[in-house]
């Protein structure tokens, strides 16, 4: 997967997101999945960092909530 394509992926799992969770602010929702995907920067295995982004996210939204 190519750098376009994991950003793709990763505005894809942001937008799923904010219609996840309306309540969220979407700054919210965006700085949590920005800060997640940073964290995956180095990961020698790309094709799942949206996969693990979206799950990391989505729990922490559901706990902040």
């Amino acid at each position: 997967m190519g750098w376009s394509d994991e950003a793709r992926r990763i505005a894809e799992v942001e937008r799923e997101l904010e219609r996840a969770f309306p309540q969220v602010p979407v700054d919210k929702v965006r700085t949590a999945v920005e800060q997640a995907w940073m964290t995956y920067l180095h990961a020698p295995v790309r094709d799942f960092v949206p996969l693990l982004v979206g799950r990391e996210v989505r729990s922490w939204l559901q706990h902040a909530a």
